[in-house]
This record gives C-alpha cells, structure tokens and sequence, in this order.
C-alpha cells in the first residue's frame, strides 16, 4: 500500500533546508586570455665555462639532415603524398634503414596524427610493410596519438602530450599537419607563428627528440618563386625550423624535386623522387632543376629570358630588371626569373654581377 504524502507539508521542510552555495567553476582560459608566466631564462655561461663542460653532440636521427633537439619541416603542395613520405620515414627510424639515401638512427617515434583517421594510418602502414621485411620488428617501436576530429590549439595539447611522454623516450616526433595546431593565431603572423614554434621546440628540448612538422604550400604557381619562400603563411615558418625538405612538382609526371635547406648539416644537392605507388623511388637520372611550371602559354622559356636580358659581361640586378621590363616583361616577373634562375645555378652570379654562363644554354 502507498501511504499518502502531505505535499504541503514537504514542501515546507525542504524550503527549511539550508543548501550552501558552490562557487561557479571558472571557465577555461584560451591561450590569448591565460595570464603570462615569466619564463624561466638560462643564466649567462662564458666560453670558459663551456670549455669546461663541453655540451655532448646531438645524436642523429636522419644523418646529415636531422638531430635530436632539432625542428624539420616538410613541406609540398597538397596531395603531394607527404603523410606517405612521413609514415616510410617513421618505418625507416623505427628499423634504423636508411630514408632517401641517408642512415636513421633506430630509435622510437612518436606520431601525432592529425589528420587521417585511424582505418587510414593502418591501411597505409600496412601497404609499406608489405614492401619491407622488418613488420615484426618495428611494431613495437611505433606510437600514434589519433586526434583528427579533436585537433586545437597547441597550447592546450602541449601540457597532455608532455604528461603522455613522462614514462617513455622517443627520439622523434611527427606532428601531421602542423596548420591543425594553430587555434586562433594567423598562419601570416611572423610572431605568432613564432610563439607556436617556441612552444615546439620547447617540447623537442624536454625530450631531447627531434619533431617534424608537415606543412603546405601557398596558392598558385611555386616555380617563380625560391625554394624557400613557397610555404604558405608567414617566413618565420621557413626561417625556424633546423633542416626543410621541400617537394616541389617536376615537370615529369609524378615526378618531385626535393630541395634541402639546412642550418647544422653540410649542404645536398637537389634530387629527384618519384612516386610509385605507395613509395617514393629516386631518379637520378632527371634533372632536379626541370621543376613544373602552371601556365606556360604565358611564360617565355629560360633560354630566352637569359638571352633577352643576360649578357657574357656581368651585370648589376638592376640593369637586368630595366632590361626585362624595356622587353616587355613585367617587373615582378623578371625578379621572380632571376631569382630562380640563380638558384638553379643557371646563370653566373659573381661578385654581385649577373652573367651568361659560358657554356652554350638551352632549354625548349
């Protein structure tokens, strides 16, 4: 039997009841709101005193490209099969091969995929091996952190990852695509993208581990421009990191120059590679210099600029440019041709003078 309740009459007890008030819990501060703390900046240490206690060398994790402690960006246009170049070099890390004709240091990688979903990584890993013998041996030398869908500002994802690292030791990092770390900053922001590198390299000097970052090209046509300046986003994104590697579209099918800039390790000649499916094999045999032009019905050949603008006597920068535009060529245009001109070593540049080479140049 349900005994009857006297509503009147609970209702007066509970209204009797004292209830203590719970502070409102603070909502989460974002990277721009959070109060700044001082860093903690190293003392001033004199030459005698490094004498004394000489830093050791960093280890190599790809030789003469990559050390730990350092930052790499990879950097294509999209759909350049740079998440494939990734995952081969983790299996080449992770098994202490060789990637690109240069020794890894075997060690374990962590990868911080930001993109493809899990089915995906496992389905590319497992098309790699396939084409490899050592699947036993580097499973367990291998982490993936699986964050498409939850990828944010590195700022919150920094403390996390570094909690997550505590109990083990990777010598290499990937973070895959790095433009997903963002949050709010502007990816054209020199000193924002400064800050999130900071925050980066941070990392990298906590684990002594090496971290590579995949990034983007802009929009258009990367061949006027330097190899370096085809990123997207601010200079600072080329600026920062330690080494680049750089894969721009040679003009054979399928085909990538791969451009190496690096600050601590002796300079390598471009090369070619070309995809075949699911990797990346070397063509030597290619010129590295041949990359892909957009649009050229609207671009004279190199041959002909060189002839129209270059003489055998040097000449200054200027007096190019005035020859160029006296020919009809817009001014942008003749800056964007010398420059890759020179860098491809077409041309002559000695002394601050520019100049035909001596050999007889042509090009279709």
């Amino acid at each position: 039997m349900i005994q009857e309740i006297d509503f009147p009459e609970a209702l007066a007890r509970i209204a009797d009841i004292e209830i203590e008030e719970q502070p409102a819990a603070p909502l989460p501060a974002t990277p721009q709101d959070a109060a700044p703390q001082a860093p903690a900046f190293p003392p001033f240490e004199s030459l005698a005193e490094m004498d004394a206690t000489p830093p050791p060398p960093p280890v190599p994790i790809i030789d003469n490209v990559l050390a730990c402690g350092d930052i790499m960006m990879l950097s294509g246009a999209s759909k350049t099969n740079k998440s494939w170049c990734l995952l081969n070099l983790v299996l080449d890390v992770a098994s202490g091969s060789d990637w690109w004709g240069h020794p890894c240091q075997k060690t374990k990688v962590l990868y911080v995929n930001l993109e493809l979903t899990r089915f995906r990584i496992k389905e590319r890993l497992d098309k790699l091996r396939s084409t490899r013998g050592d699947k036993a041996e580097v499973a367990n030398m291998i982490v993936f952190w699986h964050l498409r869908g939850q990828a944010r500002d590195f700022t919150f994802l920094k403390p996390e990852l570094s909690k997550r690292m505590e109990d083990d030791c990777f010598g290499l990092i990937i973070l895959d695509p790095v433009y997903k770390l963002l949050g709010d900053r502007n990816e054209n922001s020199n000193g924002e993208i400064t800050e999130l590198l900071n925050q980066i390299a941070q990392v990298a000097d906590q684990q002594n581990a090496a971290i590579i970052l995949a990034h983007h090209f802009a929009k258009g046509d990367p061949s006027g421009k330097a190899a370096q300046d085809r990123m997207s986003g601010a200079g600072a994104w080329m600026r920062y990191p330690d080494s680049s590697v750089i894969l721009t579209a040679h003009e054979e099918p399928n085909c990538f120059t791969v451009t190496s800039i690096l600050r601590n390790h002796q300079p390598i000649e471009d090369f070619v590679m070309e995809w075949q499916y699911p990797l990346m094999q070397p063509r030597p045999d290619l010129d590295a210099g041949r990359i892909k032009r957009h649009n050229t019905s609207k671009i004279m050949p190199d041959s002909q600029f060189i002839e129209i603008c270059l003489s055998k006597d040097g000449q200054r920068h200027k007096e190019v440019i005035a020859k160029a535009v006296a020919a009809g060529i817009k001014e942008s245009t003749a800056e964007a041709y010398l420059r890759r001109l020179k860098q491809e070593k077409k041309v002559d540049f000695v002394a601050g003078l520019y100049s035909r080479k001596p050999d007889n140049f042509t090009l279709p």
